[in-house]
């Protein structure tokens, strides 16, 4: 069994610290950290020694040094890199791309997504 199989990269996080009794009394808000906001680096899934397994846990990076460490099941979302579209093997159209044509599979251009 593999712990990770997505082998994307992960692009950001939102963490919640707290649990539910303060949900009403709002005591923990959540914590969200990405990619290229805030110092961020990385983010990567790793595993930490735990009593009886190994846990799934998910460290914060800015360049080397570690911002900060959770426990996955504290993890409310976790948002991926997109992934790159891969080149058409046709010619572009005759008008060639559009200034707003990223080629990543988010792009919303006319020619990747004809209204």
């Amino acid at each position: 069994m593999e712990t990770h199989p997505i082998k994307q990269p992960i692009q950001g996080i939102t963490v919640w610290n707290g649990n539910s009794n303060l949900v009403e009394v709002g005591a923990y808000e959540p914590e969200a950290y990405r990619i290229g906001f805030d110092g961020v680096t990385r983010i990567e899934a790793c595993e930490k020694p735990g009593e009886y397994c190994m846990l799934p846990y998910v460290r914060v990076w800015t360049g080397d040094l570690c911002l900060a460490e959770f426990a996955q099941h504290k993890l409310v979302g976790v948002y991926f890199e997109p992934e790159l579209i891969p080149e058409p093997q046709s010619e572009p159209p005759a008008t060639g791309f559009p200034p707003d044509h990223t080629g990543n599979a988010n792009c919303l251009c006319d020619v990747c997504i004809p209204f």
